[in-house]
């Protein structure tokens, strides 16, 4: 018999990942006692974020479907890529639906709620003891809970990872700084200046940082915002108040909107980790890495691997196997599902390179090429980016290209 806990599974962080684990774990074995606990004083909470998902969403968690107004602002159906010297853009059909975090987390905690999990706001987990039945997870102010297993889904800077051993901190070339602001903006702004199709755009190496900024439009909000990688001593906010300005500058934000008040935050860019499970621990969503490398998109990702990890927990209860051995199933499943972000891994690359802005001036009169990079801002339904998107066609359809300039027929 097992030993008497508290609850049979603790996850730790009330985001899109770890609210979609909770709510899967309950649909599949409504009996199983799940407490989701998050730092955050209360849910619903801003987090720093773009705020776009593929609709694909709405395929692989069919409880969402129908439920649309509940969470979601808005449609768009264009993405364009700009050059780093913005003087050539490339861009094709998409379809995105724009989001605030703070209504679809809220959203989705209710609905983990719904399905029975208990919710605790303004616990921050301090330490993790695992022990040969059980797990203890101990939270600021001397508070503690028993459980058979414990999921990490507190995002990149994980405490369950690093108190566990799965992972001692993400390195400053693995990671992303971002700053990011959720403009309210007049509807009737946007109608007049970014409809219809409401074109998402992104900033390849804006003005010379290693990363890009973005351009997102709902429909009472514009969400924009600005990263770039680590290690790389850059004065963020001196950027993004200059792209605040070319924003303006272009019709795209009201001249009332105002670069204060901004979130920053870090976002993981090299896949996910070797190794997202040991003895009675998962982790899944950002603090496990599953974030696009080539666009930084993590929700859908993340929510996958919740579902997974909750597929994987299901067996582990109903085996009463919590050792690293048996959930290394969740890790097969990942890799099937998910995948490392291998395509992905290597677009990011051809967009740091040197060559962005060449690479964008051919793509702008190749059709190839930008069905080839809309393919490439699109997600599948196991939640990547860029899946199918043929690197040594991309790279050879662009030295063709060359060779055709060459001769003048370009």
């Amino acid at each position: 018999m097992p030993e008497k806990t508290d609850f049979d599974v603790v996850v730790v962080g009330a985001g899109p990942a770890g609210s979609t684990a909770t709510k899967w774990l309950k649909d599949r074995r409504p009996d199983t006692r799940v407490l989701l606990v998050d730092k955050a004083a209360r849910i619903p909470r801003d987090k720093p974020c773009g705020g776009f998902v593929g609709p694909e969403v709405l395929e692989v968690f069919p409880y969402l479907k129908g439920k649309e107004r509940e969470f979601l602002e808005s449609e768009s159906f264009e993405g364009i890529l700009h050059s780093p010297d913005l003087r050539y853009q490339v861009g094709g059909r998409t379809k995105m639906l724009g989001l605030l975090r703070s209504t679809f987390d809220g959203y989705l905690t209710k609905v983990a709620q719904k399905a029975g999990a208990q919710l605790k706001t303004g616990h921050r987990v301090k330490d993790i003891k695992i022990e040969s039945q059980k797990a203890t997870v101990y939270f600021e102010g001397r508070k503690k809970v028993t459980t058979r297993a414990v999921v990490g889904a507190e995002g990149v800077v994980s405490v369950v990872a690093r108190r566990t051993g799965l992972h001692q901190g993400w390195q400053s070339n693995q990671v992303c700084k971002c700053v990011v602001k959720e403009f309210p903006v007049d509807p009737e702004f946007i109608k007049k200046h970014l409809a219809p199709n409401r074109a998402v755009h992104l900033y390849l190496g804006f003005q010379g940082t290693p990363g890009y900024a973005w351009f997102f439009p709902k429909t009472r909000h514009i969400n924009a915002g600005l990263g770039c990688f680590a290690n790389h001593q850059v004065r963020l906010m001196d950027y993004f108040r200059l792209f605040i300005k070319l924003l303006k500058g272009w019709t795209m934000l009201p001249d009332s909107a105002r670069a204060e008040g901004v979130s920053a935050g870090l976002c993981p860019t090299v896949g996910p980790l070797d190794t997202t499970q040991s003895n009675r621990v998962l982790l899944i969503g950002d603090a496990a890495g599953f974030v696009s490398p080539a666009t930084g998109a993590g929700i859908l990702p993340g929510m996958i691997s919740g579902r997974l990890a909750a597929d994987t927990l299901v067996e582990a209860l109903e085996h009463n196997r919590f050792d690293t051995e048996f959930l290394t199933r969740y890790q097969r499943r990942w890799e099937k599902h998910i995948g490392r972000f291998s395509s992905e891994l290597m677009v990011q690359r051809i967009f740091l390179t040197p060559f962005c802005n060449l690479f964008i001036r051919i793509g702008q009169q190749d059709a190839t090429i930008r069905r080839l990079v809309t393919r490439a801002q699109s997600h599948t339904a196991g939640g990547s980016y860029a899946q199918g998107v043929s690197i040594p066609r991309l790279l050879g359809r662009v030295a063709w290209d060359l060779l055709k300039g060459a001769f003048g027929r370009l």
